[in-house]
């Protein structure tokens, strides 16, 4: 999967193409080293986005917040709890070993979906 990445220190002015060519609304963060250190939502960025003069003086990490994530290993229960917690449409999917490498993003829609199949499994056993 092609998960767009930012890096820190990218101005905002460098991120607008990307915003308008993704359909993505949260866009993990990364350092050096590809690692996850937070996340940018499109609607924090939407503040300033298209103020000219703040293009070349706001970097990435003056935009993001606390990266809230999932692993593989996680129930449905936890990642939905995650998602009523912290309000964000999508969550980063990282390696249960290594929980700053990026695997994938996880929408909200997926998880309820997944989780009225799982309900319906429940009700109707083969």
């Amino acid at each position: 999967t092609d998960i767009p990445r930012i890096k820190v220190d990218t101005h905002l002015a460098d991120l607008q193409p990307m915003f308008a060519e993704r359909t993505e609304s949260y866009f993990p963060v990364v350092d050096d080293e590809n690692m996850i250190v937070g996340i940018l939502s499109l609607r924090n960025a939407r503040k300033v986005l298209f103020e000219e003069e703040m293009g070349h003086l706001v970097i990435a990490q003056d935009l993001m917040t606390q990266a809230v994530t999932v692993t593989p290993a996680e129930s449905l229960r936890s990642a939905l709890k995650k998602f009523l917690d912290f309000e964000y449409g999508q969550i980063v999917v990282v390696d249960y070993q290594d929980e700053r490498k990026i695997l994938g993003l996880l929408c909200h829609e997926d998880i309820i979906q997944s989780y009225n199949e799982e309900v319906g499994r429940r009700k109707h056993p083969q």
